[in-house]
């Protein structure tokens, strides 16, 4: 799990990054409290990316396979929704990985408007 962050204008999020032996791994991304009817620690929206990665050196290659989300503000009740294969191309780009016992430590390229930039996410292990 990553450290959660504050989302904007309200609310919070944490992140999250599974990886089986198999060669899978699951990204996932929970926010709480962002609508302005919910209390803090309430589900807001939820999205889950999953696939295989393969590890080449110091890289992680991440082959996103589906994307499966919900948002409770089409309501409580409405039904998670799956793209499959994953609409938006990669994930991670460029990943390089750091592991220093229980940390894992990503540096992946992000592509906000003006020109690429280096990005950093860091998770720890759970159990």
């Amino acid at each position: 799990m990553a450290a959660t962050e504050t989302a904007s204008p309200s609310g919070w999020y944490q992140r999250s990054l599974t990886f089986d032996s198999n060669g899978t791994f699951v990204s996932g991304f929970r926010i709480y409290g962002v609508y302005n009817w919910q209390q803090s620690d309430e589900l807001s929206a939820y999205q889950r990316t999953e696939g295989t990665y393969s590890v080449e050196g110091d890289r992680l290659v991440f082959h996103a396979a589906r994307l499966v989300w919900w948002d409770r503000y089409y309501g409580d009740q409405s039904p998670e929704q799956i793209s499959e294969p994953y609409p938006y191309g990669t994930i991670f780009d460029d990943a390089r990985y750091e592991l220093k016992g229980r940390q894992l430590t990503l540096r992946f390229t992000v592509y906000p408007v003006d020109a690429p930039e280096t990005a950093v996410l860091v998770f720890n292990q759970s159990h």
